[in-house]
């Protein structure tokens, strides 16, 4: 069964686990006839090799979306390594093809594939034919570390665009290539980056998807650019988020995010997507000053792009809320935060709530009961004496008396 590879990280544990145990490395054995042959003399190591039937894997990548559309760098790819097979008198054991994907990362469908068959009991292939180190990776040090895998499992990577020689040179020189393949890659990062920074000091949208509740549409000015816009039909639902954190369903305080979600799937609204409301998604929709007219591009850089500390850059869009509702689910946010305090005081329905504090010292919390005409009433109850009475034996203070007492002494004491 061949090893699987999940993610990133995954990979890298696996390669390091590997490329460190060449005594548990099983390579391909030889047949009793040749090795007969080398030990009598009538052939050596590489003819011997010859010999053997040799299938090879070819590996083919385009990272760009435009180059998978033209349907032109992989056709070419695939056909000069087809060639340099048929030259070698090589059988083409499989294809593994990865259209649109960087080789910024190992964190590749395909390529995580081919390494899981590459070192699976049955080795399908002894080779693996790339264009070029580019295409394997763009990163060196993900390049070393595969290679130093497949390396350990008797397999090898050729290049038929580049020439390096089976020996300490010529894997100084492989180092040095993809050293600058990487180089290249930062670099390509860079200027994107810059021309997204130089898009948005220009008033378009520097590339992505836009929160939801918005869509883009070409700039009138420029149609090779695109504008944010607020999609119509989603906006509603952006503003009944708000709504909800900030003055409640109308039936009781404002709600927190868990209660927002549960609000919102129960109602049968779901994302732009058609998922399920998740505490994160209505976290992000809170958090996200775009909704006010603020995008701030910049502020999260992909875990890949390499660049300097940067100041965030401001996009100006078309606002789905005012600010200062905006504002107040932020302080309603902050308040029920655990680290800044206990969440309840801002969804209890008690007056008092984190307020009133029982002559033991603990804070007084809501309970209820229901009486004999099945009338439900609320009551102040020391949260202590949920421990039991010999941690204190206060009694329950109906809700209606405790606020009446503490407003006539408000009346009295401040406001006459």
């Amino acid at each position: 069964m061949p090893k699987k590879l999940g993610k990133k990280n995954d990979f890298f544990d696996a390669a390091v686990a590997f490329s460190g145990l060449s005594s548990g490395v099983v390579r391909k054995k030889k047949t009793t006839s040749q090795r007969r042959m080398l030990a009598s003399g009538v052939a050596d190591v590489e003819q011997v090799n010859v010999i053997q039937s040799i299938s090879v894997a070819l590996y083919l990548r385009v990272s760009s979306s435009r180059s998978v559309e033209s349907n032109l760098s992989i056709p070419e790819q695939e056909s000069r390594l087809t060639q340099f097979c048929k030259d070698q008198g090589w059988r083409i054991g499989a294809i593994f093809l990865e259209a649109g994907k960087s080789a910024k990362t190992a964190d590749r469908p395909q390529f995580k594939l081919m390494l899981q068959e590459a070192i699976s009991d049955a080795r399908p292939f002894q080779k693996i034919l790339i264009w070029s180190t580019s295409r394997f990776s763009r990163s060196s040090t993900d390049y070393a570390i595969a290679e130093r895998l497949l390396t350990q499992y008797g397999i090898e990577v050729l290049t038929i665009s580049q020439t390096f020689s089976n020996d300490a040179t010529g894997w100084v020189a492989k180092g040095v290539a993809t050293l600058f393949d990487q180089y290249h890659s930062d670099r390509s990062a860079e200027e994107s980056i810059n021309a997204r920074v130089r898009m948005v000091k220009e008033g378009y949208w520097p590339g992505g998807t836009p929160p939801d509740g918005y869509r883009l549409i070409d700039a009138p000015q420029n149609p090779r650019r695109k504008v944010c816009i607020i999609d119509e039909e989603r906006r509603p639902i952006i503003e009944r988020i708000y709504s909800l954190s900030v003055h409640g369903d109308g039936n009781g305080p404002p709600l927190g995010i868990k209660a927002i979600a549960k609000w919102l799937n129960s109602k049968g609204y779901r994302t732009r997507t058609g998922s399920r409301w998740s505490i994160q998604a209505i976290h992000r929709v809170l958090t996200n000053s775009a909704y006010y007219g603020d995008y701030y591009w910049g502020l999260e850089p992909s875990p890949n792009e390499r660049r300097k500390p940067q100041k965030p850059v401001l996009l100006q869009i078309p606002s789905t809320i005012p600010r200062s509702l905006y504002e107040e689910a932020q302080v309603l946010l902050a308040k029920r935060d655990p680290r800044m305090g206990a969440a309840k005081q801002v969804s209890s329905p008690l007056l008092l709530s984190g307020l009133a504090v029982c002559k033991c010292g603990s804070a007084m919390t809501l309970g209820t009961g229901t009486g004999k005409q099945g009338t439900t009433y609320r009551y102040y109850r020391c949260s202590a004496a949920n421990r039991g009475t010999q941690v204190c034996s206060s009694p329950r203070i109906p809700e209606a008396t405790l606020d009446h007492a503490v407003l006539d002494a408000v009346r009295s004491r401040v406001l006459d």
